[in-house]
């Protein structure tokens, strides 16, 4: 296949995306801008304006036939092309086949257990993934999607079923629009999809005050994984670190203290709920 997406960076080997060693692809590309996403330049793709040329110190960009090339020999991996740029995008993302993909994954096939699909939001790409996913089936390596859960199920049906399982991040609940951009409820049925399918891997929720209803959103998503014990709950602490500056000075006073934090996995356990985890 000769077709290609856009792949904002390949990690070769991860142990935060999923059960054992895997290598984690990040495409490019997402449908929300939630105020706290540490991969945020991931969300839209290089509009090819040329900003972040004359601020490159390495010189690792120029611009041919009106757009932006990136040469990665040359880069000094600083960031200072994503800092400048406008719509908080990158230039470094690459065009990759499917072949192109299988060729990395290959390399890395001895040393990992699977493959993780992830972004930006994977599921863009269903189609793509689909076939990619077939691939690294045969060579015996599981495959997971990290997706923020809003996706047409029907349509993305050749990708679930090929696929070993989601890690699916619950974003909120309440005020959904404000945090991420988009007025949806969709994660949620998709969660109870996945769940009835046995395709649910972890389940995830980033917890910061002032912009969310955290307890609505926790007793939404527990009362979904009744009857699942084995899907873990992790909760994840809002962190100011890596963020944007526009970011950080947004949600900064929003930042919960340990003390807060605790406290929400002290109400899972007095709720009788015990599969979770807390992540700082």
């Amino acid at each position: 296949m000769n077709q290609k997406i856009l792949v904002n960076q390949i990690i070769p080997f991860s142990n935060v995306d999923g059960e054992g060693n895997r290598c984690s692809i990040f495409v490019q590309g997402c449908q929300l801008n939630c105020l706290y996403c540490h991969n945020s330049e991931t969300i839209q793709t290089c509009r090819n304006c040329g900003i972040c040329i004359e601020h490159c110190p390495s010189h690792a960009l120029s611009f041919q036939s009106n757009l932006v090339i990136y040469e990665e020999s040359q880069c000094s991996h600083c960031d200072t092309c994503i800092m400048v740029c406008p719509y908080q995008s990158t230039p470094k993302a690459k065009a990759y086949t499917q072949d192109d993909l299988m060729a990395r994954i290959e390399i890395y096939r001895p040393y990992i257990r699977g493959v993780t699909l992830s972004g930006g939001e994977p599921t863009l790409y269903a189609d793509f993934l689909t076939g990619l996913a077939q691939k690294i089936k045969k060579l015996g390596l599981t495959v997971y999607i990290d997706s923020n859960g809003f996706f047409d199920f029907e349509a993305t049906s050749p990708l679930i079923n090929i696929v070993d399982g989601f890690l699916l991040d619950i974003k909120a609940v309440d005020n959904i629009e404000h945090l991420c951009g988009i007025k949806s409820q969709l994660h949620l049925k998709n969660l109870e999809k996945l769940l009835g399918i046995n395709k649910v891997i972890e389940v995830r929720t980033v917890l910061l005050n002032k912009h969310m209803d955290q307890m609505n959103t926790l007793n939404q998503v527990v009362d979904r994984l009744e009857g699942y014990p084995q899907v873990p709950y992790r909760l994840i602490r809002a962190h100011v670190t890596g963020l944007k500056k526009v970011q950080e000075a947004y949600i900064g006073e929003a930042i919960m203290t340990e003390e807060e934090f605790v406290a929400y996995g002290d109400y899972l356990n007095q709720k009788g709920f015990h599969n979770f985890k807390l992540q700082r």
